[in-house]
């Protein structure tokens, strides 16, 4: 993410000076997504004892790492923003939902993340908490592995694809309406959004028009998801599934359970037909969304397209902000006439808190402890 420095100048004991080989706008925003080391102590301790005891220069101090079990952390009272409000905390891994649910019912846990939307209402009747709910940066769509070549290289069976799944009938059965459809590639909280470039319709007939023009009557697909990754992963692939075959698209569904094996599958471009994928990052900078997920070669894309290649390049180089826009208007577009997924839905993050705690979710799926109180 950095290859375009070409070197770092020292101003001042506070100041450096980053000279690009190219226009770079979006370095900024890639910078706020990596943390400094302090390499001195990297150098002394050796990359693995530096991992196990990190050092840094936050608001809190390392105290303790048992692997699948905790990460405690303690407050740095000597950090310039002040002391936090929060003096200790431990982080727990809790994989399993109904275990997660009840400690934070039984005051074991003060928040939980990755609250399924049918848990809302038993969590309403426990008086010690609340839920607490944010749009995402995640978006979570189905990637077209149209590298692959056959049927699915033809746009017209892409297209047929969005118009024959119901998206938001999809989020209303399964997601009790916890999440917003997708037009694109990123999510309404991106600043290159365009909220003008219109939702796919549900529209078997059309659907089954494009398919019998594409020479494609008797198509059979496999839909690969994941399972417990994202809220309702699983039923929602399956609904997938379900609106295909029952619109002309035969498609069964393989589920991979161990989430390393799916993200190689992923990586390594071995995916089935059609992919579940999530994709968020915090800098909620455009070029995040569309370089990994749809440049030819990028290890997440299964997608090659020109034009798109052209017009991501274009942006990624353009320092007028305003004319970064306008590319990405084309480029998003582009992409939705294109149809390199089966466009899904804007995640909803729901958290469960503790009612002692004062605290709101951000966008970004981070959980910053400096920002909670009492």
């Amino acid at each position: 993410w950095f290859n375009t420095i070409e070197r770092v100048e020292i101003v001042d004991p506070h100041t450096v000076r980053f000279h690009t080989k190219v226009p770079d706008p979006a370095m900024p925003a890639r910078m706020t997504l990596m943390y400094q080391l302090a390499p001195k102590y990297v150098a002394q301790a050796g990359d693995v004892q530096a991992n196990l005891k990190p050092v840094g220069t936050g608001p809190f101090k390392f105290v303790e790492w048992q692997k699948n079990e905790r990460i405690v952390v303690e407050a740095n009272d000597a950090h310039w923003s002040g002391k936090p409000a929060v003096r200790r905390a431990t982080w727990r891994p809790i994989p399993e939902l109904g275990a997660r649910i009840a400690a934070l019912q039984t005051g074991q846990a003060d928040l939980i993340v990755n609250v399924p939307p049918d848990q809302l209402q038993a969590l309403a009747s426990t008086r010690t908490v609340r839920t607490e709910k944010t749009p995402s940066c995640r978006i979570i769509y189905f990637g077209i592995a149209q590298i692959k070549g056959g049927p699915l290289a033809d746009r017209r069976v892409r297209q047929a694809i969005n118009h024959a799944v119901d998206v938001q009938g999809i989020l209303d059965s399964v997601l009790l309406g916890n999440g917003k459809r997708i037009n694109s590639s990123m999510p309404p909280n991106v600043w290159g959004y365009d909220p003008s470039i219109p939702l796919y319709e549900y529209n078997p007939k059309k659907a089954r028009e494009l398919l019998a023009a594409a020479g494609q009557t008797n198509l059979s697909l496999t839909l690969q998801a994941p399972n417990g990754r994202w809220a309702m992963d699983k039923d929602i692939a399956q609904a997938v599934a379900g609106q295909l075959t029952e619109n002309g698209i035969k498609t069964s569904v393989k589920i991979i359970g161990e989430w390393g094996s799916y993200v190689r599958s992923v990586l390594d471009h071995k995916t089935e037909d059609i992919f579940m994928n999530g994709w968020c990052l915090p800098s909620l900078e455009p070029d995040h969304w569309v370089t990994p997920n749809l440049q030819t070669g990028e290890p997440v894309s299964q997608y090659s397209n020109p034009e798109v290649d052209r017009l991501i390049a274009q942006a990624r180089a353009e320092m007028n902000t305003d004319k970064r826009k306008q590319l990405y208007g084309q480029l998003l577009r582009l992409i939705h006439d294109d149809a390199p997924w089966l466009f899904g839905y804007q995640q909803m993050d729901i958290y469960g808190v503790n009612n002692r705690l004062k605290w709101t979710p951000r966008g970004d799926e981070s959980i910053r402890l400096t920002e909670i109180a009492f």
